[in-house]
């Protein structure tokens, strides 16, 4: 496997068999990645179908005991905590977007 860097196209390559499964590949590179001083990919582009590369993600994330939660977009029961957090963002805004209205009219655009 090559990882490539697309801002400084720094590349590593990683070893492998072609028997490999994604949860090896994506051990393989999440051990490559910190190795150095690559840090976590913000995005994978690859040629690979998207649940060989949903595997690898999964894979990397489990390396570093982070348990992945899957939820429906806007269901409250299934995620309440960020719907909280969503609400409170929401009415602290609609407080202070009238303050910032009338004492500073020139920063809103």
């Amino acid at each position: 496997m090559s990882v490539t860097d697309k801002a400084t196209k720094r590349c590593t390559f990683i070893p492998g068999r072609d028997t490999w499964d994604a949860e090896s590949w994506g051990q393989a590179l999440d051990m490559r990645l910190a190795e150095g001083d690559w840090g976590t990919p913000r995005k994978i582009i690859s040629d690979r179908d998207p649940k060989f590369m949903a595997a690898i993600w999964k894979s990397m994330w489990e390396a570093r005991q982070v348990k992945l939660a899957y939820t429906t977009a806007y269901h409250a029961q299934a995620d309440g905590q960020s719907e909280m957090t969503n609400q409170i963002a929401e009415i602290a805004l609609r407080n202070w977007l009238p303050y910032m209205i009338l004492q500073r009219p020139h920063h809103i655009g």
